[in-house]
């Protein structure tokens, strides 16, 4: 598996909606507010539409693959 940076395009394993990495843990910024909420180093915060609300989710990299563009 490819390592997952801020901006890559991303799906869930199992299908779905194509999504845009916003953070992924451990890359310093924000790690403190996201490990306080019980998130690990490698976990990757996403984001997509649903219709015009944009969403967010923290996914465990294992679970997600790169789409290529």
């Amino acid at each position: 598996m490819s390592v997952l940076k801020e901006g890559d395009v991303v799906q869930l394993n199992s299908g779905g909606e194509k999504m845009t990495v916003s953070y992924v843990v451990g890359n310093g910024h924000h790690d403190d507010m996201f490990k306080l909420q019980g998130f690990d180093d490698g976990d990757v915060v996403c984001q997509w539409f649903s219709g015009k609300e944009v969403k967010e989710k923290v996914f465990k990299s294992i679970m997600l693959s790169k789409v290529e563009k």
